[in-house]
C-alpha cells in the first residue's frame, strides 16, 4: 500500500474511528481512488474525492438504486452516464466494481467543469469563483446542471452539501499533514491511532520512504 494511502488511512481512522464511520471501508476506497487517479492521470485531490464518497455513500459501493436511480460510491445516475462517457452504464456495472464508480465520478467532475465554464461564458461572474469554480461544480454534481447552482449561494458561499464535502476534505488534509510532521520526528513520533490487523499499514516502520 503506497505511503500516501497509508497516511490518509491513518488520518481517516484518527478523525472517524467508529464502525458507523466505516473507516475500514474508507481505507479500501482510499486505496482504490489512488489507483484510479493514477490510471486516469487525473490531478484531483484524493482528499476531495474521498470526502465526496463519504458524503454520497459512506463508502458503500454496492448500494442503489435509490429513489433518484443513483448507484454506487459516487451515486451516479445510470441514464446520465452517457453525457460524460462513451456508453450508458447500468446500475449493476457501477455497483459491481468500486473503481468503476470512482472513474465515473472523475469523468463527471470533468464534464461539470466544462459545463460550469460554458454557463459563465456570456455573463462572467462579478468576482472570482470560490476555489476556481469548485463550489459551482460540486453543487451541480448534487443538483444537476439545470439547477440554481449558478446563484451566489451555490457558486460563492456553497450549499450545505458543498460545505460538508469541503469541510471533510480540509480535515483530512490537516490531519494528513499532522501525521507527516509527526513521522518526520522519527522515534519521537507517537501516533495514537487504532486500526485493524487486516489493513496493512507499515508507514511508521518504513519512514522515511526509500527513493526509487
Amino acid at each position: 500500500m503506497p505511503i500516501e494511502v497509508q497516511v490518509l488511512c491513518l488520518a481517516f481512522f484518527s478523525l472517524w474511528p467508529t464502525k458507523w464511520d466505516r473507516p475500514v471501508e474508507a481505507c479500501h476506497t482510499i486505496n482504490h481512488t489512488h489507483q484510479v487517479l493514477q490510471q486516469e492521470k487525473s490531478d484531483y485531490d484524493i482528499e476531495l474525492l474521498v470526502a465526496l464518497f463519504k458524503k454520497e455513500s459512506n463508502f458503500k459501493h454496492d448500494i442503489g438504486p435509490n429513489k433518484a436511480g443513483a448507484c454506487g460510491l459516487g451515486q451516479q445516475i445510470p441514464k446520465y452516464t452517457h453525457f460524460y462517457t462513451d456508453k450508458t452504464y447500468t446500475c449493476q456495472e457501477i455497483k459491481a466494481d468500486p473503481k468503476v464508480s470512482i472513474a465515473l465520478t472523475i469523468k463527471a467532475l470533468d464534464y461539470l467543469k466544462k459545463e460550469s465554464a460554458r454557463q459563465w461564458e456570456d455573463h462572467p461572474p462579478a468576482k472570482p469563483l470560490t476555489e476556481n469554480g469548485l463550489y459551482h461544480v460540486l453543487c451541480m454534481y448534487n443538483q444537476g446542471t439545470r439547477s440554481t447552482c449558478k446563484e451566489w449561494r451555490g457558486s460563492f458561499y456553497g450549499t450545505s452539501y458543498t460545505r460538508s464535502i469541503i469541510s471533510t476534505r480540509n480535515k483530512l488534509r490537516e490531519k494528513k499533514e499532522e501525521i507527516y510532521a509527526c513521522l518526520a520526528q522519527g522515534d519521537f513520533c507517537e501516533l495514537e491511532v487504532d486500526f485493524p490487523d487486516e489493513i496493512e499499514i507499515n508507514v511508521i516502520n518504513e519512514w522515511p520512504p526509500v527513493a526509487e
